[in-house]
């Protein structure tokens, strides 16, 4: 699927992507987030997008993050903070 990949860590453990904001459809806008580590419990969340008219006190899961709007150079972005911690199976 090409809106899918996969991510490595730097040695510190820091990532980034950059991605397109979802369409419209049924439902909250979202990113699925999935981290896998050998010896470490699958993480998964979501990454939903602030001002979305779908969200409802229903649908904001503790995990999730909301991505807030900036300029960079005269150019509108969306950018957050996701910080993980995985657990030992």
């Amino acid at each position: 699927d090409r809106y899918q990949t996969v991510l490595e860590t730097d040695d510190k453990g820091r990532y980034q992507f950059g991605s397109v904001v979802p369409g419209n459809y049924i439902g909250v806008r979202h990113v699925h987030v999935g981290v896998y580590h050998e010896g470490y419990r699958y993480y998964d969340s979501q990454i939903l997008f602030k001002g979305d008219p779908n969200l409802d006190g229903s649908s904001n899961a503790p995990s999730a993050i909301f991505l807030e709007e900036s300029t960079v150079n005269g150019e509108t972005i969306l950018f957050g903070r996701f910080d993980i911690l995985l657990k030992p199976e």
